[in-house]
């Protein structure tokens, strides 16, 4: 079984769970994510460690890897620093795409760097440089204290939904 956390922001909800908890495979996402036999959530998050610095593994619902998303990114800064795995309001995550900096505020607003967006092809724009900074400054709600729930396997006794004990 693991530990599991869900978050939401901006209408997405993610579930965070230790990486070495969690088998990190397509069947095992799609699983948790399913709104009507798992737990329900649009990805999960997987945090583990690389050299000292957090880095993330995240899961879209249907099982696919996913480079980089904004707002689990959000809810990922913000999980680290209320837990204490993280001591510092400023640090770097690691994702598949790249490093991303990111500043927890004692307000509850979360700020991520993603760096310069580009919308298409710079050549076929019709619109000069349609460009613009896509960092994202917002809240995230906290769970409750007692939010931290457990995933099972289908196969463990009785007491457990879905492979979800509630």
């Amino acid at each position: 079984m693991a530990d599991f956390v869900s978050y939401h922001v901006l209408g997405n909800d993610y579930l965070v769970v230790d990486r070495a908890d969690f088998p990190h495979t397509v069947e095992a996402a799609r699983l948790v994510c399913d709104r009507h036999r798992g737990i329900g959530a649009d990805g999960v998050l997987l945090p583990f460690w690389t050299d000292g610095v957090p880095s993330v593994q995240i899961f879209n619902a249907d099982g696919s890897e996913c480079s980089r998303s904004g707002n689990g990114l959000i809810i990922l800064a913000r999980h680290l620093r209320e837990t204490g795995a993280v001591k510092t309001d400023r640090f770097t995550i690691r994702t598949p795409a790249g490093p991303v900096d990111v500043s927890v505020h004692d307000s509850g607003f979360v700020q991520v760097s993603l760096g310069p967006y580009v919308a298409g092809d710079p050549e076929q724009l019709e619109v000069d440089e349609m460009a613009f900074d896509s960092t994202r400054s917002m809240p995230c709600r906290s769970p409750a204290s007692d939010n931290t729930r457990r995933i099972g396997t289908p196969a463990e006794p009785s007491g457990t939904l879905g492979g979800v004990e509630r």
